[in-house]
């Protein structure tokens, strides 16, 4: 992932933190949240409550791990992987502790404990997005590619707007959790491979001799 992405969506993660102290963005999260609040029907419910549910950051880390050990031959990827979810998971912890916002409480129709500034479903949702365009990206063609973005896309969409939906966020926490999520695995990304660069021998050195 390109690294200036990462650090154009890092400085946007910053902003909007700094909106959300300074209570810039009070209005627009109310609005929001009145808004999907006077939509709501029984069946909208169930089917948000069944994606909230599917694609929850505990299921999504259980099939990212297992995928990269099914795919550990796709050299890097199981490095990567691990530290960019267990990365995604301590962060969204980090950085609910340090900016204590509450749920939208008169909202919500689940039951959630803890903070609500960044989103983790959408974190975690994002980081799995990003982790499966940079697998499978070089091995499809360009319909491949517009079908796995499309599909990347849609995910992180409907888990941002269940959340929303649901109550258990602000639109700010789920826009937050996405941009936190792109900008740590484009840091991760950048890590990885210039660690597996350092680690390879010079070309024409065998490897008896690079040790």
């Amino acid at each position: 992932m390109d690294l200036v992405v990462g650090i154009a969506c890092g400085l946007g993660f910053v902003a909007l933190a700094a909106l959300v102290c300074g209570g810039a963005t009070a209005q627009a999260d109310g609005a929001a949240l009145a808004l999907v609040a006077s939509a709501r029907t029984a069946w909208l419910t169930r089917a948000f409550l069944l994606v909230t549910n599917a694609l929850s950051p505990m299921v999504l880390v259980a099939v990212a791990v297992m995928a990269t050990l099914a795919l550990a031959l796709f050299r890097g990827r199981v490095l990567l992987n691990l530290i960019a979810l267990g990365g995604a998971c301590a962060l969204d912890v980090v950085l609910k502790a340090a900016f204590c916002r509450p749920r939208p409480e008169a909202f919500m129709l689940v039951a959630e404990s803890g903070y609500s500034f960044p989103s983790g479903h959408a974190m975690v949702c994002t980081t799995v997005a990003a982790l499966a365009w940079l697998a499978l990206r070089p091995r499809l063609g360009a319909r491949g590619r517009a079908i796995l973005a499309a599909a990347c896309t849609a995910s992180v969409v409907l888990v941002c707007a269940s959340r929303v939906y649901l109550g258990a966020h602000y639109l700010s926490d789920v826009a937050a959790g996405v941009l936190a999520a792109l900008a740590w695995v484009a840091l991760a990304h950048r890590l990885v491979g210039r660690a597996g660069r350092m680690a390879l021998p010079a070309r024409g050195t065998r490897p008896a001799d690079a040790r």
